[in-house]
Order: C-alpha cells, then sequence, then structure tokens
C-alpha cells in the first residue's frame, strides 16, 4: 500500500553514515485516501474509535471487500489486549493489515505483524511519539512496562491533513518524547562507561543533530504548522536510532523509567492512561534537574579528585519490597529485577574511574530550557497536571531505578550519595511542584 504520489522522505537524513532505515517513510497531502483508493487486495484496518474516526473524516474510508477492526477507545497495549486483538484479526489471510493511529495502535500492530510474520503498513494519525519505524514494541507484560523486539512497518503514511487534525495534545506529546533524547543518550553512554554495555556516538550525534531544527521553532514560538515537519523529522531519527542500536537506549533512559512508572501506578488504580509524552515531559525535567545536581557535584570533586564512597545498597529484599509497595503491580517482578541490579551493580567499573569519565561527558540542556521547551509545546510542566505530586517524585528518585535492569542516572547519582541527600534539592530544582 503506498500513495500515488512520489514524496518519500528519508528518517536517516541526520546520520553522518548511511542508516538502515527500517521502512518506506511517505509525507504530505491526501497521502491516505491515495493510497488506500490505489491498493491492490484487501485490506484490514485496525485502530481505535478515535483513530478510525479521523482517517474516515480524510476521505480514506474502507472499500468493499476491505475489514475493519474497531477496538474502542481508550487502549493500554498489555497482553490481554494483544490477545483480543489477536482474536480479532486472525489469520486474515490476502488482507493486508493497516494499522491506523499512534503509539499503542502502532506497537499492536507489530506485535502482529511478528507473531504472524506478516508484513504491516500504519498510517499515522498523530505526531505523539517517536516510535514510528523502530522495530520494537512497549508493552505492559507481568505488572511491568517493558519493550520487546517485534517487525517495523513496512510503509509508514504520514497525511497531512490527518496530522493537523490531531488534537494539539498530542502533538505536544510527541514534541516532549523527542526532547527526552539528549538525557536519554547521556544515559546511554553512562550505561557503557559502567558496564560496557555498548554505545555509539554517532547514532547519539544524530539524534542530537535532528532535535536542533525542534528546538530552533520551539525557541521561536512557531505555529503547529510551521513546526510539525521538524517534529516528524525528530520523530522518525528518534525511531532510525533504535533500529540502528538495537535497543531503545538512544530514546528512553531514566526519563522513562518515570513516565513507565506513572502508567503503572494508573493501572493499580484503575485510572484513564496518560498520554506518554506527557508522562515523558514531567519524567525528563526531574531527570534534567538531577544531572544538573549531578554535574555540580562532579565539578565540586575536580580539584581535590576526592570521591563520595559509594552508599551502601539496600538489601535486596529490602528494595523489592519498596518497589513493589510504591508499584503494586510489580510485586512479582520486583525480586527478579532486583536481584539482577544487584549483579550488575557488583560488576560496575569502579567509582573513581567512572566520575573521571562522568566528568568529560557533554553538556547537557539545563533544566530551565528544558522546561521552556516543553511549555512553548504545550506540554506539562507540573506534576499536577498529569494527577501525581512531590511525593511521586521523591519516590521515583529513590526507588525507579530498581525498575529496569540498565544503569542511567539514577543508579550513578546513588552510587555518589547524591541521591537521597539532595533529594528534595532535585525535586524543587524540577519545577514541578511549589517550593
Amino acid at each position: 500500500m503506498k500513495p500515488s504520489s512520489t514524496n518519500e522522505i528519508h528518517p536517516g537524513k541526520y546520520f553522518a553514515r548511511p542508516a538502515a532505515e527500517p521502512c518506506v517513510v511517505f509525507a504530505g497531502k491526501s497521502l491516505a485516501s491515495s493510497a488506500i483508493s490505489n491498493a491492490e487486495g484487501p485490506l484490514l484496518f485496525l485502530g481505535d474509535a478515535n483513530t478510525l474516526a479521523a482517517l474516515w473524516r480524510v476521505g480514506a474510508g474502507a472499500r468493499p471487500g476491505d475489514r475493519v477492526v474497531d477496538l474502542g477507545a481508550p487502549l493500554r497495549l498489555d497482553d490481554a489486549l494483544l490477545s483480543s486483538a489477536r482474536e480479532r484479526v486472525g489469520r486474515a489471510e490476502g488482507f493486508h493489515l493497516v494499522a491506523v493511529g499512534g503509539g499503542t495502535i502502532n506497537d499492536l500492530a507489530k506485535l502482529l505483524a511478528a507473531e504472524g510474520r506478516r508484513s504491516f503498513s500504519l498510517v499515522g494519525t498523530c505526531a505523539s511519539m517517536n516510535g514510528w519505524v523502530s522495530a520494537n514494541a512497549s508493552i505492559v507484560r507481568a505488572g511491568n512496562k517493558v519493550s520487546v523486539p517485534a517487525v517495523a512497518p513496512e510503509r509508514v503514511l504520514l497525511d497531512d491533513d490527518l496530522l493537523a487534525g490531531a488534537p494539539a495534545a498530542l502533538a505536544a506529546a510527541g514534541i516532549a518524547d523527542a526532547l527526552c533524547g539528549p538525557f536519554a543518550c547521556r544515559d546511554w553512554r553512562l550505561a557503557e562507561l559502567a558496564d560496557g554495555t555498548g554505545h555509539d556516538a554517532a547514532i547519539a550525534a544524530a539524534v542530537a543533530r535532528s532535535l536542533e531544527p525542534l528546538t530552533e521553532c520551539l525557541e521561536r514560538g512557531d505555529e503547529p504548522d510551521a513546526l510539525r515537519p521538524a517534529l516528524i523529522d525528530a520523530l522518525l531519527a528518534g525511531g532510525v536510532a533504535m533500529s540502528e542500536a538495537h535497543s531503545s537506549a538512544p530514546a528512553s533512559g531514566a526519563e522513562h523509567l518515570v513516565a513507565h512508572a506513572i502508567d503503572l501506578l494508573e493501572i493499580a488504580r484503575g485510572a484513564t492512561p496518560t498520554l506518554h509524552g506527557h508522562a515523558v515531559a514531567i519524567g525528563t525535567l526531574l531527570v534534567a534537574a538531577l544531572w544538573e545536581v549531578v554535574d555540580e557535584h562532579l565539578a565540586a570533586m575536580r580539584p581535590s579528585g576526592a570521591v563520595t564512597p559509594v552508599r551502601p545498597h539496600p538489601a535486596a529484599s529490602e528494595r523489592a519490597a519498596a518497589l513493589a509497595a510504591w508499584l503494586p503491580t510489580l510485586a512479582r517482578e520486583a525480586p527478579r529485577v532486583v536481584l539482577a541490579k544487584e549483579a550488575r551493580e557488583q560488576a560496575r567499573r569502579p567509582l573513581d574511574a567512572l566520575c573521571t569519565e562522568a566528568m568529560a561527558l557533554a553538556p547537557l540542556p539545563s533544566v530551565d530550557r528544558v522546561r521552556a521547551w516543553l511549555r512553548a509545546a504545550g506540554a506539562p510542566t507540573r506534576a499536577a497536571a498529569i494527577h501525581v505530586d512531590a511525593a511521586f517524585l521523591r519516590s521515583a528518585l529513590l526507588l525507579a531505578r530498581d525498575m529496569r535492569d540498565r544503569t542511567t542516572v539514577f543508579d550513578f547519582a546513588h552510587d555518589l550519595g547524591v541521591l537521597p541527600t539532595r533529594l528534595d534539592e532535585v525535586v524543587t530544582r524540577s519545577g514541578l511542584v511549589d517550593r
């Protein structure tokens, strides 16, 4: 399924070396109706009530012989939704699967395509996340939010009319998901220094380059139509970065642990899901504040070279119990994850050597600058906007490190003694709550 016009764009454009673009991307006007009307063979549309309605509004209706699977709304991707969609889609032999939507629908289609060894196309209805072209999917599994291998779409259609008609909150979510890139890449490099897990400076540099036009638009106060091309480029580059790295690390660091914690708390409370990018905005401001405090701590150490001894970590059982008490859905998984983290900590590079390397890391955007970008985008900059409070932020700083077996600034700050010693300072500096 492809549009009749030749408006292919290249998501790998910001990469200095040729990037293995995982799919063909088209962007422009009237793409959806052109692609659907000219498609060979029957199509099976997979979407929710909102995304399918948006597609029909731009004149891209299902044809005789096509099938439509409407999953309702709102959706959270977990094994129950995957199972339900699997049953409703079935084998669908002879049909080409067309995902209609944003992150959740796209990730669902990626998993269905991986299971059925089939290809699919994506019609993006909003610019709300950076996973359009990545070959991984986020799903709530065993009470935790995890990223799993999947299948990237064969083609991505980004119809100007569809994207322009999406609620402004979705574009704000996409901007926030893109702006976390420098902090995710800093965590990626930190993990390489601490654990030798691998890092690619060229990929990180591409992520940084892709954000420059977007932040310039935000600083100028560009209108949504003028800003959208820069946002699309940044989101596509983030997806290519994940595919090139064979990991979500270039686009998901400590800030995403905060976002995942918000999602898991909402599951425990039976609450409607917060937009992923809005949760990432809160996480990015908290992490930006933490990195500022950590960098100041390192700078203060520089004249003497003195290194604060590693603070004793609580016993694994105590850490797991604290994590489960904070995020009840993790009660079963917490002991396994914490034991894996404990093994990683025991093998971690000596702190004095790690500090020396960390002092040479490239500077990050200040928390004040990130806040200004998010405010210009219309993304949340206050915790209360997504129904969390100062107590949640403190818990995230102390406990989110144990949600996943990956080293982030949360681990480094604990090793340095910045956490919990300067906990309240970090929360205050984030600007997410009143002093």
